[in-house]
Protein backbone atom coordinates (compact mmCIF):
# COMPACT_ATOMS: atom_id res chain seq x y z
CA UNK A 1 0.00 0.00 0.00
CA UNK A 2 0.97 3.88 -0.36
CA UNK A 3 1.33 5.52 2.62
CA UNK A 4 -0.98 8.29 3.55
CA UNK A 5 -0.93 11.06 5.87
CA UNK A 6 -3.90 12.61 7.43
CA UNK A 7 -4.67 15.71 9.03
CA UNK A 8 -6.00 15.54 12.74
CA UNK A 9 -8.37 18.27 14.20
CA UNK A 10 -9.91 17.95 17.42
CA UNK A 11 -12.18 20.61 18.44
CA UNK A 12 -14.77 20.55 21.78
CA UNK A 13 -13.15 16.59 22.63
CA UNK A 14 -14.01 15.64 19.29
CA UNK A 15 -11.24 14.33 16.87
CA UNK A 16 -12.39 14.49 12.74
CA UNK A 17 -9.41 13.45 10.26
CA UNK A 18 -9.19 13.71 6.56
CA UNK A 19 -6.94 12.24 3.99
CA UNK A 20 -4.13 14.95 2.99
CA UNK A 21 -2.20 13.29 0.11
CA UNK A 22 -1.24 9.42 -0.87
CA UNK A 23 2.44 8.80 -1.00
CA UNK A 24 3.53 8.26 -4.52
CA UNK A 25 5.24 5.47 -4.24
CA UNK A 26 4.32 1.54 -2.34
CA UNK A 27 5.71 1.30 0.61
CA UNK A 28 6.09 1.49 4.31
CA UNK A 29 7.77 4.49 6.42
CA UNK A 30 8.30 5.11 10.07
CA UNK A 31 10.43 7.36 12.02
CA UNK A 32 8.55 10.44 11.42
CA UNK A 33 10.38 13.26 13.31
CA UNK A 34 8.65 17.32 13.09
CA UNK A 35 11.69 19.29 11.96
CA UNK A 36 10.99 22.75 13.59
CA UNK A 37 13.98 24.40 11.51
CA UNK A 38 12.48 24.35 7.69
CA UNK A 39 8.69 23.02 8.93
CA UNK A 40 8.85 19.56 7.51
CA UNK A 41 8.19 15.91 8.86
CA UNK A 42 10.89 13.95 8.00
CA UNK A 43 10.14 9.99 8.12
CA UNK A 44 12.65 6.89 7.02
CA UNK A 45 11.55 4.09 4.24
CA UNK A 46 11.68 0.42 5.28
CA UNK A 47 13.19 0.09 1.85
CA UNK A 48 14.07 1.85 -1.42
CA UNK A 49 11.03 3.04 -3.00
CA UNK A 50 12.13 3.13 -5.94
CA UNK A 51 14.18 0.42 -6.54
CA UNK A 52 13.79 -2.13 -3.51
CA UNK A 53 16.95 -2.69 -1.98
CA UNK A 54 15.86 -2.69 1.12
CA UNK A 55 18.03 0.14 2.23
CA UNK A 56 16.03 2.67 3.78
CA UNK A 57 15.94 6.17 2.23
CA UNK A 58 14.87 9.54 3.92
CA UNK A 59 11.18 11.26 2.52
CA UNK A 60 10.12 14.86 3.50
CA UNK A 61 6.63 15.02 3.43
CA UNK A 62 5.67 19.59 3.36
CA UNK A 63 2.55 21.11 5.26
CA UNK A 64 0.54 21.03 1.84
CA UNK A 65 0.95 17.09 2.04
CA UNK A 66 3.71 16.56 -0.92
CA UNK A 67 6.34 13.99 -0.69
CA UNK A 68 9.85 14.43 -1.62
CA UNK A 69 12.13 11.69 -1.93
CA UNK A 70 15.42 12.82 -0.76
CA UNK A 71 17.21 9.50 -1.41
CA UNK A 72 19.45 7.46 0.84
CA UNK A 73 21.96 9.83 2.85
CA UNK A 74 25.62 9.61 2.36
CA UNK A 75 28.72 9.48 4.77
CA UNK A 76 29.68 12.48 6.26
CA UNK A 77 33.60 11.59 5.71
CA UNK A 78 33.29 9.70 3.03
CA UNK A 79 30.55 10.79 0.58
CA UNK A 80 31.08 7.63 -1.76
CA UNK A 81 29.57 5.66 0.99
CA UNK A 82 25.88 4.98 1.16
CA UNK A 83 23.80 4.62 4.58
CA UNK A 84 22.98 0.76 4.85
CA UNK A 85 19.93 1.43 7.45
CA UNK A 86 16.90 -0.25 6.34
CA UNK A 87 15.16 2.30 8.52
CA UNK A 88 14.04 2.57 12.03
CA UNK A 89 11.38 3.23 13.94
CA UNK A 90 12.89 5.15 16.63
CA UNK A 91 13.84 8.81 15.42
CA UNK A 92 13.26 12.56 16.59
CA UNK A 93 14.66 16.12 15.64
CA UNK A 94 16.30 18.55 17.50
CA UNK A 95 14.94 21.98 16.13
CA UNK A 96 18.62 22.27 14.72
CA UNK A 97 18.61 20.35 11.40
CA UNK A 98 19.50 17.37 12.75
CA UNK A 99 17.41 14.26 12.78
CA UNK A 100 18.60 11.25 15.09
CA UNK A 101 17.46 7.77 14.37
CA UNK A 102 18.78 4.38 16.16
CA UNK A 103 19.01 1.33 14.47
CA UNK A 104 19.94 -2.40 14.25
CA UNK A 105 22.22 -3.69 11.62
CA UNK A 106 24.36 -7.48 12.19
CA UNK A 107 23.38 -7.15 16.01
CA UNK A 108 24.65 -3.55 16.71
CA UNK A 109 22.97 -0.80 17.79
CA UNK A 110 23.51 2.10 15.65
CA UNK A 111 22.45 5.69 16.70
CA UNK A 112 22.66 7.85 13.59
CA UNK A 113 22.97 12.00 13.51
CA UNK A 114 21.55 12.72 9.76
CA UNK A 115 22.17 16.69 8.63
CA UNK A 116 18.96 17.94 6.90
CA UNK A 117 20.36 21.34 6.44
CA UNK A 118 22.30 19.61 3.55
CA UNK A 119 18.62 19.85 1.63
CA UNK A 120 17.49 23.65 1.61
CA UNK A 121 21.38 23.68 -0.21
CA UNK A 122 20.57 21.64 -2.53
CA UNK A 123 23.15 18.63 -0.99
CA UNK A 124 22.71 15.23 -0.01
CA UNK A 125 21.92 14.49 3.34
CA UNK A 126 24.89 13.18 5.19
CA UNK A 127 25.00 10.89 8.26
CA UNK A 128 27.53 10.30 11.14
CA UNK A 129 27.28 7.63 13.33
CA UNK A 130 27.38 8.37 16.78
CA UNK A 131 27.83 5.77 18.47
CA UNK A 132 27.76 1.48 18.18
CA UNK A 133 26.60 -0.58 20.70
CA UNK A 134 27.33 -4.22 19.78
CA UNK A 135 24.93 -7.05 20.95
CA UNK A 136 22.12 -4.84 21.74
CA UNK A 137 18.66 -4.10 20.23
CA UNK A 138 16.31 -1.61 20.40
CA UNK A 139 15.47 -0.98 23.92
CA UNK A 140 12.54 1.37 23.15
CA UNK A 141 9.70 1.97 20.37
CA UNK A 142 10.61 5.53 19.93
CA UNK A 143 12.62 8.82 21.77
CA UNK A 144 12.34 12.50 21.80
CA UNK A 145 14.80 15.32 22.14
CA UNK A 146 14.70 17.75 24.83
CA UNK A 147 15.89 21.52 23.60
CA UNK A 148 17.01 22.09 27.71
CA UNK A 149 18.99 19.04 28.31
CA UNK A 150 20.10 18.48 24.91
CA UNK A 151 19.22 15.06 25.64
CA UNK A 152 17.28 11.69 24.05
CA UNK A 153 14.98 10.44 26.26
CA UNK A 154 12.90 6.80 25.80
CA UNK A 155 10.46 4.42 27.76
CA UNK A 156 11.59 0.81 27.65
CA UNK A 157 9.04 -1.16 25.96
CA UNK A 158 6.80 -2.65 28.63
CA UNK A 159 8.90 -1.43 31.31
CA UNK A 160 9.34 1.63 34.24
CA UNK A 161 12.37 2.60 32.47
CA UNK A 162 13.90 5.77 31.16
CA UNK A 163 16.79 5.33 28.72
CA UNK A 164 18.56 8.79 28.22
CA UNK A 165 21.32 9.07 26.03
CA UNK A 166 23.66 12.47 26.50
CA UNK A 167 24.26 14.47 23.17
CA UNK A 168 26.22 17.02 25.16
CA UNK A 169 28.93 14.09 26.27
CA UNK A 170 31.41 13.27 23.34
CA UNK A 171 30.54 9.81 23.82
CA UNK A 172 26.97 10.29 23.83
CA UNK A 173 26.59 8.31 27.39
CA UNK A 174 23.66 6.36 28.04
CA UNK A 175 22.10 5.40 31.25
CA UNK A 176 18.67 4.59 32.79
CA UNK A 177 16.68 5.72 35.32
CA UNK A 178 14.03 3.66 36.40
CA UNK A 179 10.55 5.60 36.66
CA UNK A 180 7.86 5.02 39.40
CA UNK A 181 3.86 4.45 38.68
CA UNK A 182 2.29 2.04 36.49
CA UNK A 183 4.60 0.02 34.09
Amino acid sequence: NNPILYSLEAANGVYNYQEVSTAPFYGSINSLAFNVADGHIYAASDEDPANNTNIGEILRIGADGTWTNLGAPVDANDPTQVWTSGGSNIATADGMGNYYLLDTQNGDLLLYKLDLNAVAAGDPITFEILQTSPGQNKPYADFSFDPVTKKLYGVGSNSNVLHVIDLNDPNFARSTVNLTGPA
